[in-house]
């Protein structure tokens, strides 16, 4: 049986729903400020997939930003997350880059 179809594993509510996102490129103003914006789903997961950004330091953004909000985040990275150097300050890229 599927999580959520019992209304068990979330505290009796009855449906857990799985949320999808991607391409947030919180480098543009607008886009961190929906992402502030984005309501809270407290039983619901969500696929945080691809390009949040170009450095860490925006992955963790959105991380502080949206794991209060849903049960369960599941961070998927895309081409910008992994591969994107401004400045090529650090020199890491790939996943030492995170």
């Amino acid at each position: 049986m599927p999580v959520g179809s019992t209304g068990l594993a979330n505290g009796g509510s009855g449906s857990i729903r799985l949320w999808a996102i991607s391409d947030l490129h919180i480098t543009h103003q607008a886009n961190r400020a929906a992402l502030d914006d984005m309501p809270v789903h407290a039983d619901d997961w969500l696929i945080l997939a691809g390009d949040v950004g170009d450095r860490p330091e925006h992955l963790e953004h959105a991380l502080r930003v949206l794991t209060p909000r849903f049960r369960q985040i599941v961070w998927v990275p895309g081409n910008h997350d992994l591969w994107t150097l401004l400045n090529g300050k650090d020199g890491l890229r790939g996943v030492p880059h995170y």
